[in-house]
């Protein structure tokens, strides 16, 4: 639950329209499902990295972050606050990005740099999906 608290007064987050409008151009919604472990050995707060990629995703529109199992969802950002990168995953088919501690998808990143990385493969992933049509 103390996640979900964080998620208050955010925006871009939760459960909503899939839909937005840029002008009269209708554009789709990305949906990504966010799943965090229970931070208890963190070696990075999950939260502030969370609300960082929020901020730095967010400025597009394009991108809605939810904690509910979606079926619309087509990737999944797992945030793990430890090397251990222990949080149950679910049964997921779609793309996933997870941050286990200072390593973004099993790679070492530092702290510094993680928000814009995974921001960078948001961005790819989004790019492609697009691309492909």
């Amino acid at each position: 639950m103390r996640k979900l608290l964080a998620w208050r007064n955010v925006p871009n987050v939760g459960q909503g329209t899939h839909q937005i409008r840029k002008g009269d151009t209708p554009k789709t919604m990305h949906i990504v499902q966010v799943k965090f472990c229970g931070s208890c050995n963190p070696s990075i707060d999950a939260d502030v990295l969370f609300e960082e990629v929020i901020k730095m995703s967010g400025v597009s529109g394009d991108v809605q972050f939810t904690c509910h199992d979606s079926p619309e969802a087509k990737l999944l950002l797992v945030l793990c606050a430890c090397t251990a990168g222990c949080a149950a995953l679910p049964d997921f088919k779609g793309y996933t990005i997870k941050v286990a501690g200072e390593t973004l998808d099993a790679f070492y990143c530092p702290r510094e740099k993680l928000s814009s990385k995974i921001v960078d493969k948001l961005k790819g992933y989004i790019s492609e999906v697009e691309s492909n049509g």
